[in-house]
Order: structure tokens, then C-alpha cells, then sequence
């Protein structure tokens, strides 16, 4: 069974499989009350690897799906995120593409909001404010302040490469020596090696570090798409009728959510349509509602179809969601 961890204790090191996504968002609420949206109708396979010392802690997370992650960070963490890869797809953060080069999310009075893409590892290292401080008062950078984490993101084209092969080692030992972390003088280890490169990675801010990657264009027509699709998931909705409710043409929408999510619009219809079918059966009584009745409350009016794509994504029969049924395993 997956880990029920509510709050990380120091000297947690943990590596998990998750093949349903809400208990995955359940193991990554630590590091932030966040709601994750599968955005794949295949099955899921998220790998979680957990290092947690007391006053820092670091996710490594990669997904055969995209991911959708929004919701709030931890207000005494600072909170930083990138790719370990230095090429490949992007992370899309607050509809934007962020460069493998970005350090981002540091801004703990801004919310999360980003897509993982597939087969990507993704890593999220959280430091205590009181602990960054002190390393930053010794270090003399008072420039790294409120005012610079309000940015939210930095470029580091260069600087960035030792921070990811610190990191991918810290990865290896998760994997293979999580003995060798659990020693006390390994958080030593990581105030006096890693915190001090970490922040001699990132010079004096210029503009040009500083510079937001621009929109990703029709970023706004998916929003709104969004927006419109998710207050009205109980109604029959087409391409066609959506357009025109939006005044926006077939292409636009179709290219505009391939590239903020990499899936066609009714795909992601569909997507949020099982998602919401799935929390109705959680929360029913097997008693008085039945699959075909929910299903068909989101627009599934065939129940083989229904029943194919819902096993597909969830890996488990609508029927044993509604009698509550634990998954096994993996």
C-alpha cells in the first residue's frame, strides 16, 4: 500500500510507485496542498523518491503522464524547481516554457502551477527560510531576498549544470544507498556542500536572468476553454459547440492545448469527465447509485466505452471504485 504521510519527519527516505494519482497527490502533499490532474487517458506509473533532513527536503518525481500540478507551497520553505535533464520537453509553468537552464517556484506567496511532461525527472528541494538566511548572511548575499524570490524564477545557463550532478548523485544514493543519508553527518554534508553552491549558482540578477519566457501563444483561449469545460462537465459539449461559445476557431483551440498540455481539447474533456466520475463513485453508496447512473451524469453514454477508458486511466473497474474497493499493489 502507498505511504500515508501527512507531515515528513527528518530522516525519511522513501521510493514509491504510484499507479493511481490520487495517492500520489496525497504522498506529495508535504511539499505543498496541491491538486494534481492526470492529463493522459493511458495508466499511470509515477516514481517518487523522498530524501527528507530536518529544515531541508527534496522530491524526485517522473511520470509516464503529464501531470498537472496547482495549489499552494509551504510559506516557511523556500521552494525550488527544475529538471535534472539538460534537454528534452520543458516544464510549462504558469503558461510559460521554462528552459532546462531555469531554476523556478521560489516565491513562496505564489501559487504552484505547472505541467511535468512525461518520462521527465522532475526534482523539488524545499530549504527552511531560517537555514537559507543564515547560509546567505555567512555567504554575504543579500541581494538573494524577499524582493529576488518574488521573481519566482532565474536563468542560470551555466551555473545551473554542477547544482543538477549534485543532485543526480543525491538521486543515486536515494536508489541505492539510502543507508548512507540516514547518517547524522550527511545534513552536514548538504549546509556546507550543497546549500553554499546552490546559492553560488545564482550571480547578482541581471534583467536578462530575470526575463519571463514569454506566453505561450492562445494561452489565453485555453484558460478560458478550461474554464468553460470544467463548469460544465454535466453537459453534452462538442468542438463545435465549445468554439462557438468561445468565438474561437478549431485551429486556435487545437494547437493552443497541445501546446500547454499536450492533448486535444476533448481529450482533456474526457480527462476531467472520468476524474469526476471517479470522485462521485468514491463518495457514493453502492447501495443507492449505480456506475451507469454516474457515468452518464458527465456525458458517458456508453457504458463499454466508459468502463474501457476508466480501467485504462484508473486501473481499476468503475465497480470496484463504487464498492470501494483498496487496489492491489503494483
Amino acid at each position: 500500500m502507498p505511504p500515508s504521510n501527512p507531515a515528513l519527519s527528518p530522516g525519511l527516505i522513501l521510493q514509491h510507485r504510484f499507479t493511481d494519482i490520487d495517492q500520489f497527490t496525497e504522498g506529495i502533499q508535504p511539499f505543498g496542498k496541491v491538486r494534481l490532474t492526470q492529463l493522459s487517458l493511458k495508466g499511470l506509473q509515477c516514481d517518487l523518491r523522498l530524501a527528507t533532513f530536518d529544515g531541508l527536503q527534496f522530491a524526485f518525481i517522473k511520470s509516464s503522464c503529464p501531470i498537472l500540478t496547482v495549489g499552494e507551497k509551504p510559506r516557511d520553505f523556500i521552494t525550488f524547481t527544475c529538471l535534472l535533464e539538460v534537454a528534452g520537453p520543458c516544464l510549462v509553468a504558469h503558461h510559460r516554457k521554462l528552459s532546462h537552464s531555469t531554476l523556478a517556484g521560489f516565491d513562496p506567496s505564489r501559487e504552484a502551477k505547472l505541467i511535468l511532461p512525461p518520462d521527465m525527472q522532475l526534482l523539488v528541494f524545499q530549504i527552511k527560510r531560517n537555514i537559507l538566511q543564515s547560509c546567505l548572511e555567512a555567504m554575504e548575499r543579500d541581494d538573494l531576498n524577499d524582493h529576488f524570490w518574488a521573481h519566482n524564477f532565474v536563468q542560470l545557463p551555466a551555473t545551473i549544470l554542477p547544482v543538477k550532478a549534485y543532485l543526480r548523485q543525491l538521486l543515486y544514493l536515494i536508489e541505492h544507498q539510502p543507508k548512507f543519508l540516514k547518517r547524522p553527518q550527511f545534513k552536514t554534508l548538504l549546509l556546507e556542500d550543497f546549500i553554499p553552491l546552490l546559492i553560488n549558482a545564482i550571480p547578482p540578477a541581471t534583467p536578462n536572468d530575470l526575463t519571463l519566457s514569454p506566453l505561450i501563444p492562445r494561452a489565453e483561449i485555453v484558460k478560458r476553454a478550461e474554464d468553460y469545460m470544467l463548469a460544465h462537465l454535466d453537459q453534452p459539449l462538442t468542438l463545435a459547440q465549445l468554439c462557438q461559445a468561445l468565438y474561437v476557431s478549431k485551429r486556435s483551440l487545437l494547437y493552443g492545448f497541445e501546446e500547454m498540455f499536450g492533448v486535444s481539447p476533448m481529450a482533456y474533456l474526457k480527462i476531467q469527465r472520468l476524474r469526476a466520475v471517479r470522485k462521485a463513485l468514491t463518495v457514493a453508496t453502492p447501495e443507492t447509485a449505480s456506475v451507469t447512473s454516474l457515468a452518464r451524469q458527465f456525458g458517458f453514454w456508453s457504458p463499454g466505452h466508459f468502463a474501457r477508458d476508466y480501467k485504462t486511466m484508473f486501473g481499476e473497474r468503475p465497480s470496484e471504485t463504487l464498492r470501494h474497493v483498496t487496489p492491489r499493489c503494483p
